[in-house]
């Protein structure tokens, strides 16, 4: 008898899976102490251990900053029908190396001052490369111009688990010229004021190899 052949077979098999280790809000922007006359700036109130966010910042020729704590509004967003692409509040999130955020929702309040005929628009896009090539149209919707905080929750589960920055920019247009428009909590203007939250969960991306033997697979040949 002749030992025909020694075989081992290893496959490696790297697999991708995810623990999760926070909660539902990934960054909170603290609405409640902005205040556009002051900084075009909003700051963050919380926001989960494993990411690192930019603050909210306004950025184009957002003229006439409304002088009212807790509340970040402007008289220059476009009064026709299309968003300007300069004019926007930017804000990033990044997570930390080894860890990912599967976006689930963007809560905030919107308002503008007027006479309640006119409709104000708005629409949140993102990008994985800071808007270089990416765009990410996420959704959006309208409100009565009011002068009364309007509630929105808009899904953006379709940005899925992602595990490099995000850039999202949110845009107003169809705004009055003589009203201020944006986003804000001052419970002067309603009840339905609250903070720009970004909800989601933050997982620990951990990589795992496993090894798999066929053994060591013997024939004879007589």
């Amino acid at each position: 008898m002749k030992p025909m052949s020694t075989m081992f077979l290893l496959v490696a098999l790297a697999s991708t899976f995810a623990t999760v280790v926070s909660a539902a809000v990934v960054v909170d922007y603290d609405i409640t102490n902005a205040n556009a006359n002051i900084s075009n700036v909003v700051g963050i109130a919380s926001e989960d251990a494993n990411v690192t966010p930019t603050t909210m910042q306004s950025f184009g020729a957002l003229g006439g900053p409304f002088d009212f704590l807790g509340s970040f509004c402007y008289l220059g967003w476009p009064v026709g029908g299309a968003l300007d692409p300069a004019k926007y509040y930017q804000f990033e999130i990044t997570p930390d190396v080894g860890f990912g955020v599967t976006y689930a929702s963007i809560d905030f309040a919107a308002a503008s001052g007027g006479n309640e005929v006119e409709l104000i628009s708005w629409e949140i896009h993102a990008s994985t490369d800071g808007f270089a090539g990416s765009d990410i149209p996420l959704g959006g919707n309208t409100f009565p111009a009011n002068s009364t905080w309007h509630a929105f929750s808009l899904d953006i589960s379709a940005l899925g688990q992602q595990a490099g920055t995000i850039t999202f920019r949110f845009y107003m247009y169809d705004a009055t010229s003589t009203g201020f428009t944006g986003v804000g909590q001052a419970p002067t203007f309603g009840d339905q004021g609250r903070n720009f939250t970004v909800n989601g969960t933050v997982e620990e991306l951990v990589v795992q190899t496993a090894v798999v033997s066929w053994g060591r697979l013997k024939a004879e040949r007589r």
